[in-house]
């Protein structure tokens, strides 16, 4: 408010107080209802730069000390920001014991919270930090009042408060500071003023009322003589033997209810599945194949085309199986040949079968648990494992014990490869299932439909 010399107005609205001591420049001032008239204790200014405004708002005991400020620029001497800064300082101290709001142009940008050291700042900071923004958060620090622009979220877009004449800056130099942060509900920014300015606006509102404070866990002090110290350690074991076996009757009451709430989900659901398929062993199956994904999609070799229609793609792999199953190649054995064990003996071994090694059986053997009971064979693993030949070496022992593994493994060759001859047709199937992305429960669908 730029008007020279100190005056109060009043009109029927509003009371107007100005102080300034050269017209055109500097200059501040309040602006306060006229409802608010009983409440005002004084107003006063120290400088054309600092004035102080008492008022006792309703329901607070305490006496509410507004301070307006308006600070120097960036490009001022550095005396005339001390001077500043030393009278703004000494007006705080004369008031630590009202709540304070310190409000105005501060010309600083104070930027965004740069470490947990300064808590004095919120999380929700703007722009970037110039060097009188660093001077007002070491004020604040020093005096332990609140930015509260930074306390409440809001829109980049409604956080700056000056810009530049040419339009090109945006920055935010004015801010509404406390020591009564707690009373604050919100503070923002009026984006639009019925006159021109470069400045916008800053608005706080408090609450109508102190917060309530926590209450205080207050007990009386209890006198304990020598003789009722028996009594009460008797009392603690009856009531710790009671919280024992009321704590263990109440886990397992908990775990019979959560048995019975969990077989009564599941018969629900069968009762819900057998109701919507009209049968126990079709309800029971699609229970079973509850989350199994159908092939969402399926292409035509050669043609490119992709299908996605379920029963068009049960037709193609229904037609592909067939042409599978018809092939007759996939009938041949599998390729066969021959090798030797040491230089005992020569079997026919298929080209996927390899000699289980010494190494491999080493291995097994130390992986074995001691405290597992013996299988059918009635040997325990302790004797398998600490077990030695007469002449104490181990070498020998692993290499009896791989030669009589691999024997008993030859053994099986004929045998498996019978089986897996008669597995090898479904073997096929299965593998270029795999490779079209047909699942197994796709396959089997069609294969009952094929059979």
């Amino acid at each position: 408010m730029r008007r020279e010399g100190e005056a109060i107005y009043e009109y029927q609205d509003y009371i107007l107080y100005n102080k300034g001591e050269k017209g055109g420049q500097r200059g501040i001032g309040f602006l306060i209802k006229s409802t608010l008239k009983k409440q005002i204790q004084n107003i006063f200014g120290i400088s054309d730069r600092i004035a102080v405004l008492n008022i006792k708002f309703p329901n607070y005991t305490r006496t509410w000390s507004i301070i307006q400020a308006y600070a120097p620029t960036e490009k001022a001497v550095e005396s005339e920001t001390e001077t500043f800064y030393a009278d703004l300082a000494k007006v705080i101290r004369g008031y630590t014991t009202n709540h304070i709001i310190l409000m105005g142009d501060f010309n600083a940008q104070v930027g965004e919270k740069q470490n947990n050291e300064e808590y004095v700042l919120g999380r929700y900071g703007y722009g970037k930090r110039s060097p009188n923004g660093q001077r007002l958060v070491e004020f604040l620090l020093e005096h332990n009042l609140t930015l509260m622009n930074s306390t409440f979220k809001k829109p980049p877009k409604n956080k700056w408060t000056w810009i530049s004449p040419d339009g090109c800056y945006q920055n935010e130099v004015d801010y509404i500071i406390s020591n009564y942060p707690k009373a604050f509900t919100d503070t923002s920014v009026i984006s639009k003023l019925n006159f021109s300015t470069d400045h916008r606006m800053v608005r706080s509102t408090i609450l109508p009322a102190p917060p309530k404070k926590a209450r205080k866990n207050i007990t009386t002090p209890v006198n304990i003589t020598p003789e009722n110290y028996k009594k009460i350690g008797q009392l603690l074991r009856v009531k710790l033997q009671e919280r024992t076996y009321n704590k263990e009757s109440n886990i397992k009451a908990n775990y019979e209810n959560l048995e019975k709430l969990l077989t009564s989900t599941n018969n629900t659901n069968k009762k819900r599945q057998i109701a919507k398929t009209g049968g126990v062993r079709k309800a029971l199956k699609d229970l079973r194949e509850t989350g199994k994904e159908w092939v969402p999609k399926l292409k035509k070799k050669g043609k490119g085309d992709t299908i996605t229609n379920r029963k068009k793609i049960q037709e193609l792999a229904t037609e592909f199986y067939k042409d599978l199953y018809s092939n007759k190649d996939t009938q041949k054995p599998l390729p066969m040949q021959t090798f030797k064990i040491g230089t005992e003996a020569t079997v026919n071994k298929p080209e996927w079968q390899t000699d289980i090694l010494q190494s491999e059986v080493e291995k097994a053997i130390k992986s074995q648990k001691m405290e597992k009971a013996p299988g059918p064979d009635k040997i325990p693993n302790y004797s398998t494992r600490y077990a030695r030949c007469r002449n104490g070496r181990d070498d020998d022992i692993l290499v009896r014990r791989s030669s009589y593994y691999n024997s008993l493994q030859h053994s099986q060759i004929e045998e498996d490869r019978i089986n897996k001859l008669s597995r090898s047709h479904e073997l096929k199937w299965c593998m270029r299932a795999n490779e079209m992305g047909i699942s197994r429960a796709v396959l089997d669908c069609v294969k009952r439909n094929v059979e």
